[in-house]
């Protein structure tokens, strides 16, 4: 295939995964931009979303919210619409991104990104759905663990039905 393959941007990305994962996020963002430098030759590759928002959790790790600003709305803009599970962890990675950076500006966004994640995940994989948990989490955690929304009671309702949720899939194992 070559390097300027977009097969080799997509190892690329998952080297980087991997090394963000194993605690290396130095390493990590080194890989993930060599495949952003690879996919600038393929503007219609689909999945370029998720590439940023991988970005945004590797630079989140190293808490350089100036990288999180930028690629933040760059993973939004590109966000893939298929398969659901891709389009509903850009989303919760981007709203990840700002909750990161903490201002009440940055958490509004993150809030607002979350719940139309959250309606997505309703409106095409229903209520009890492992992704529907993992956004209704995402908004616990939020409301729980950041005085500035003083949400907490919402917070514990969200919780309390993503813990139904995977209760319900537990039982059906």
């Amino acid at each position: 295939h070559g390097e300027n393959h977009r097969e080799t941007a997509i190892l690329y990305n998952d080297i980087g995964v991997a090394h963000r994962k194993a605690g290396n996020s130095k390493k990590a963002v080194e890989y993930q931009l060599r495949a952003m430098d690879i996919l600038q030759l393929h503007p219609d590759f689909e999945n370029i979303g998720s590439i940023y928002a991988n970005l945004v959790i590797t630079y989140t790790t190293l808490s350089d919210y100036e990288c999180v600003k930028k690629y933040i709305p760059l993973c939004l803009e590109n966000i893939p619409q298929e398969p659901i599970s891709n389009n509903i962890a850009c989303r919760l990675n981007a709203a990840n991104g700002y909750y990161s950076i903490g201002d009440k500006e940055s958490l509004l966004q993150a809030e607002k990104i979350i719940t139309e994640a959250l309606e997505e995940c309703y409106k095409e994989l229903g209520e009890n759905h492992i992704l529907t948990a993992n956004c209704l989490h995402s908004l616990g955690v939020m409301y729980c663990k950041n005085a500035i929304l003083q949400r907490s009671g919402k917070g514990v309702e969200f919780f309390t039905k993503a813990l139904a949720i995977l209760k319900k899939k537990k039982k059906k194992k």
